[in-house]
């Protein structure tokens, strides 16, 4: 069984449209498992649920290419 963890970062995203450009973004990588984002939260928490082989970093290299910023919310 492959191991999962949570990832929590600090996001910039502002407008819901994003989302579905984040949706279709992640629905590239098989290492994502679910996602979501806290748009009521000052910091615009994105939680994502992936496999051990991805990280933080990663994820912000990813929301990048859409013009967004991703950082480990820790």
């Amino acid at each position: 069984m492959e191991k999962h963890k949570i990832l929590v970062l600090r996001t910039n995203i502002d407008k819901k449209k994003k989302l579905k450009q984040i949706n279709q973004l992640f629905k590239q990588n098989s290492s994502i498992i679910k996602w979501s984002v806290d748009m009521e939260d000052i910091d615009k928490v994105l939680r994502i649920e992936t496999t051990a082989n991805i990280n933080e970093n990663d994820i912000g290299r990813f929301l990048k290419t859409i013009s967004l910023f991703g950082e480990d919310l820790a």
